[in-house]
């Protein structure tokens, strides 16, 4: 049974997301100093990959509070959740990854701007391929990955009231499967959810391309999970012949 260990990753990533939002707000400049700027993106101004991870600039239609507070949340439900599976480690490649492919194809599809949803949907996508490959996940934090992917999807082509209705309709569909076949139930929400991605791909939006690298992961962690085994495996035998 996967003992359960304290999301220290998820915290500290809470946590400096959180004061990085404060000092949006308190220290004039820090926003556009931050955000994605082709301009200034030059080989002596590498971070400028990173440092949009560190601002909420607004996206159209959404206030800058608006888009911290949601990224907020879903950083907490599906952090907190993909941790538990993927441990401190893989979770940080997650969302190393997904955040500098989410911000390079950002400064070429979409400049100005910032946010740190593409690391957290390169978490998602690690954490979402984790349970294909037969990991137990918490169902709520799983769920929440679809939420995140259609909401962006849904408001990106349609508005904020149909991407509502879809994911309310959409949450009861998969609880009610869910409760008589959970593996079926699990799998086609990450079906939609991939489709949704390479929606957002063919769309132009940076979003998709950060779950795409997300996904891109899948064979390493899948050699990572499979030395473990091995190594709990001979462990166990170790531990039979001495006893």
């Amino acid at each position: 049974m996967r003992q359960r260990r304290f999301p220290i990753v998820t915290t500290i990533v809470l946590v400096l997301t959180g004061v990085a939002e404060l000092l949006q707000w308190t220290v004039k400049g820090w926003g556009p100093g931050l955000e994605r700027d082709p301009d200034g993106l030059t080989w002596s101004h590498w971070w400028r990959l990173f440092s949009p991870l560190l601002t909420q600039m607004a996206s159209p239609g959404v206030s800058g509070t608006a888009q911290f507070v949601s990224n907020m949340v879903f950083l907490a439900v599906i952090g907190i959740g993909a941790e538990s599976v993927l441990g401190p480690r893989w979770w940080l490649v997650g969302y190393v990854v997904g955040g500098v492919v989410g911000q390079a194809t950002g400064y070429w599809l979409e400049p100005p701007g910032g946010g740190n949803s593409v690391a957290i949907l390169g978490v998602a996508a690690l954490f979402a391929m984790a349970v294909v490959l037969g990991e137990p996940a918490p169902s709520v934090s799983l769920m929440f990955v679809a939420y995140f992917l259609a909401a962006i999807t849904l408001f990106s082509l349609t508005n904020w009231i149909v991407a509502v209705a879809v994911v309310v309709i959409g949450a009861w569909l998969y609880q009610f499967a869910r409760g008589r076949w959970p593996r079926r139930a699990d799998l086609a929400l990450i079906g939609v959810t991939v489709l949704a991605a390479a929606v957002l791909i063919a769309a132009g939006d940076h979003h998709g391309w950060a779950f795409a690298a997300g996904m891109t992961l899948t064979p390493l962690y899948r050699l990572s999970r499979q030395r473990r085994a091995r190594t709990r495996d001979r462990d166990d035998r170790t531990l039979d012949l001495v006893t």
